[in-house]
């Protein structure tokens, strides 16, 4: 990072220092992203596998045939709730993404302009 290594200054202008911190913070929210993803992809196939077998007992006719109603909504909730990881896994991608579209072009544009020399 550029600016980090070679801009020496006492005071730093404020919307510059606004911008550099968001900027930042985008790799600070990247890792719990990935765990979001992580849990999301988990989730999903331990829910195909749930489903698959759900499907072959309903078929076979196994298990308490008066609670497959439960059984489906339970599995549906399951459902609902990676729907809802998944949703909020989204806004946060999208907006690291505005966060880095809107600062990355002038911070580098800025850090191009600083030199090692000027330490």
């Amino acid at each position: 990072f550029r600016i980090r290594n070679f801009y020496v200054s006492d005071t730093i202008n404020r919307d510059l220092g606004v911008k550099i911190n968001a900027y930042k913070s985008i790799r600070k929210r990247i890792k719990p992203l990935v765990k979001m993803y992580a849990q999301i992809q988990g989730g999903c196939h331990e829910e195909i596998k749930s489903l698959a077998q759900l499907k072959k007992d309903i078929e076979s006719g196994a298990g308490e045939k008066e609670r497959y109603d439960e059984y489906l909504e339970f599995e549906q909730k399951k459902v609902d709730q990676l729907k809802a990881v998944f949703e909020e896994a989204l806004k946060e991608q999208q907006s690291i993404l505005e966060t880095f579209e809107k600062y990355h072009a002038e911070l580098k544009a800025f850090s191009m302009t600083l030199k090692p020399e000027q330490q």
